[in-house]
């Protein structure tokens, strides 16, 4: 009974970070998201702030 345990959570270990993404995913991608549209706004502002000095 002891080894079919050890094989059942080494099993779970190496599905752990695939079930973490799928159950997951959504956040990161949101996260990730949010850091692109902040890098584009930051852009717009210093070449509208670029433009601005000429």
């Amino acid at each position: 009974m002891r080894t079919s345990g050890h094989a059942a959570a080494a099993r779970a270990l190496d599905d752990f970070e695939e079930v973490v993404h799928e159950h997951h995913s959504h956040i990161e991608a949101g996260e990730l998201a949010n850091q692109m549209t902040n890098a584009f706004e930051e852009a717009d502002q210093q070449a509208r702030a670029g433009s601005e000095q000429e």
